[in-house]
């Protein structure tokens, strides 16, 4: 299955052998979507919010409030997702309902270069990190 969403958040799964669409999930009427996507068909994500969709249906799984826009594709990583915001903020979401396990907090400088490779997660959630793009 692959999965590939638009600039208006619209998410579409595709058969890998076919071509052929599974399913279309569009953004809600009262939002404006980000075309980030959460690698795997599992999500999605717009500005201070996050969406996690499922990869059979395209049902929504559930929804995150974040403090911030987020900068890059969110790192799907075991039972956790990784997401790093324009605020200095890495933090770590349950895959199963969204709710914060965990969150770091870093100085951002007055000026950025803003990236847009995802975060990297070593073996450890404090080694977690964002590599810039290349």
């Amino acid at each position: 299955m692959l999965f590939a969403a638009a600039r208006d958040g619209e998410v579409r799964a595709l058969e890998a052998a076919t071509g052929r669409e599974r399913w279309k999930a569009g953004p809600s009427s009262n939002s404006r979507r980000s075309g980030s996507w959460l690698r795997r068909g599992r999500g999605r994500h717009q500005r201070g919010q996050l969406v996690a969709l499922d990869a059979a249906t395209g049902a929504q799984r559930w929804q995150a409030q974040l403090t911030g826009e987020v900068l890059a594709t969110p790192l799907v990583a075991g039972d956790r997702v990784v997401v790093r915001t324009v605020d200095g903020r890495l933090r770590a979401l349950s895959v199963a309902d969204g709710k914060e396990v965990w969150t770091v907090e870093d100085l951002v400088p007055r000026l950025t270069l803003r990236g847009t490779s995802p975060p990297v997660l070593a073996a450890t959630p404090s080694s977690a990190a964002s590599t810039p793009a290349r």
